[in-house]
């Protein structure tokens, strides 16, 4: 559908980790992140096709960034990547697409 996001945020969405949804089926990669760490069982797997994903997440920064980056491909195989920001005042994310024109 023209104009729908291929991600959005979902119903979680705090300290701990966020829920992400997606508009079609699509298999995701964790590219990288800064200022946390994602335990090996809360990553995706590249083979899966998913429809939503949650990340669980342990926030340790020094330095006040934190961020969380992701690829997302289409079953058209185009690929888009996508950068969660956390704020720690709202302790809510907030989420970005950063896919290079």
């Amino acid at each position: 559908m023209p104009g729908t996001p291929l991600v959005i945020l979902g119903t979680t969405n705090n300290k701990d980790g966020f829920s992400i949804l997606f508009s079609e089926t699509v298999h995701m990669q964790l590219a990288g992140w800064s200022g946390l760490m994602v335990q090996e069982e809360f990553r995706p797997d590249e083979t899966v096709p998913y429809n939503n994903f949650d990340f669980k997440v342990e926030i340790h920064s020094a330095t006040g960034e934190i961020n969380l980056v992701f690829g997302v491909q289409q079953s058209n195989s185009t690929i888009s990547k996508y950068k969660a920001i956390y704020n720690e005042v709202s302790e809510t994310w907030s989420l970005v697409d950063i896919t290079a024109p």
